[in-house]
């Protein structure tokens, strides 16, 4: 038998909608119409819900060779936790390891706008120096230059 096939055997023996499994395995109702319409394939993670959640081994749903169990073999089981925690997450050891990923990004970040700063001024400068061209006059030759002026007269400043 198909998996579909035994998909939808599965949940009319249980009694429930699509939408009722949907809940209880954490998917949507959409997922749950295109497994049994044979359109798209259950995930991994989706497989090992539904496996929980009817009480079969995965293999049984996923082999076409093997049959399903009689409706009284197999009894409905409550859906699998959905907040779960691995195990590395509950220690202590865990926490710390996320607490250094944390600030390793904060540092990764900081370095990252530092260099794009670094990189815009560069950018400026370059783009400045290339927009003065060749009517700029070195440095040098402004310190020589003498450039001398008289006041003939009376002067005005207007204020």
């Amino acid at each position: 038998m198909e998996c579909r096939k035994k998909l939808i055997r599965l949940r009319k023996q249980r009694g429930l909608t699509q939408q009722e499994l949907a809940e209880a395995v954490d998917v949507s109702r959409q997922a749950i119409s295109k497994w049994e319409l044979g359109t798209a394939s259950p995930t991994v993670e989706s497989l090992r819900s539904l496996s929980l959640f009817y009480g079969v081994p995965v293999d049984l749903l996923l082999n076409d060779e093997l049959p399903l169990p009689d409706p009284g073999e197999a009894a409905p089981k409550e859906p699998p936790p959905q907040n779960k925690v691995s195990p590395a997450e509950e220690s202590p050891l865990g926490n710390e390891i996320k607490k250094e990923i944390a600030g390793l990004k904060k540092w990764v970040i900081a370095l990252v706008v530092v260099v794009a700063v670094l990189a815009l001024t560069a950018a400026a400068y370059i783009a400045v120096t290339l927009r003065e061209g060749s009517d700029a006059i070195p440095i040098d030759e402004l310190e020589q230059e003498y450039v001398g002026f008289s006041l003939d007269g009376e002067f005005e400043h207007g204020w």
